[in-house]
């Protein structure tokens, strides 16, 4: 409640465009966008992990960690894989030469995605997020994996250190993410980082905007979103699609490389797609996943309006 509360306030002059769901169970089928901003990393992800000379009971290789409370506060501890789904994510890791290694599987945003998927009629479904393609999440290098727990935005020794008062986070992993989606008949529409998103929309509908309305902090802001040693290559704009046609095109991704050779996917079956006339959504009631940013709602309307660009070619 409290979060819809500061939702409702910053969005108080579009309280009569605005509905809640408590979860994508309550809500009814759509066509639209549903827009994601950091959601997929606040995600519960399994923590697995292998050592030295271990020797795990087939199939496994993997040993899951657990929270236990002991007398001396939370703890992980080592036991068998969870779930026939998670068994099943773990053959899709690459072959790792370190015998110590630390990672994690997010089922709980492939489990999100198909569900989304069943609830999309026709649209785009859009996710902003911090992550990694599958080859470089489960990378020979990075041994601890990403979960890690913020507060203050200083970094925290343990994730289970002052629980539930701290930001607990795991990067994405994007291939596997798609493919669920796939799957359940979305297509990968554009994939590309927070540079090249940007770039490509201020070479169409913002720049103009930009140039004439755009104060010194709005300039400023914008060049953290878009330097590449700032948050340019930290975060990714991922786009899923249903009965629209992925070659249209939106213009955040008109700078983007292959997003199926840079999550290295294989191809795609193309799907029977319906294109009605027509625009492609009127104005209908917007769905919220996260507080809202102030920069990238702007990225989102921009987005809405190359939506209809590309519906109308």
């Amino acid at each position: 409640m409290i979060l819809r509360k500061r939702q409702a306030e910053t969005l108080a002059e579009f309280s009569e465009e605005i509905d809640w769901r408590r979860s994508l169970a309550e809500l009814e089928p759509f066509s639209g966008v549903q827009f994601s901003n950091e959601l997929l990393d606040a995600m519960p992800v399994h923590l697995i992990s292998r050592k030295c000379g271990q020797r795990l009971s087939p199939p496994t290789e993997w040993a899951e960690k657990y929270v236990d409370e002991t007398s001396d506060g939370f703890a992980f501890i080592e036991g068998e894989i969870s779930s026939a789904k998670l068994q099943n994510q773990l053959t899709k890791i690459p072959a790792l030469p370190e015998c110590e290694y630390q990672t994690e599987v997010n089922i709980a945003a492939l489990d999100w995605i198909e569900e989304l998927s069943a609830k999309l009629t026709r649209g785009y479904v859009l996710s902003v997020d911090y992550g990694y393609a599958r080859h470089d999440y489960y990378a020979p290098h990075r041994t601890s994996g990403t979960l890690a727990g913020f507060s203050q935005h200083r970094h925290t020794p343990s994730p289970l250190q002052n629980v539930g008062q701290i930001d607990i986070t795991a990067h994405v992993e994007w291939t596997s993410f798609v493919e669920s989606g796939e799957e359940r008949g979305l297509r990968l529409a554009g994939f590309t980082d927070q540079h090249h998103f940007i770039t490509g929309l201020l070479a169409s509908e913002m720049l103009r905007d930009l140039n004439e309305t755009a104060s010194a902090s709005t300039r400023r802001a914008l060049q953290t979103l878009l330097h590449p040693t700032l948050l340019g290559i930290t975060f990714q704009f991922l786009a899923l699609v249903k009965g629209v046609d992925p070659a249209a095109g939106l213009s955040g991704f008109r700078f983007a490389r292959d997003g199926r050779a840079a999550l290295e996917l294989g191809a795609a079956i193309a799907p029977k797609i319906n294109m009605p006339g027509g625009e492609f959504a009127k104005r209908s009631k917007v769905r919220i996943a996260k507080p809202p940013v102030s920069h990238r709602s702007r990225l989102l309307r921009s987005l809405a309006q190359g939506i209809r660009n590309a519906e109308r070619k």
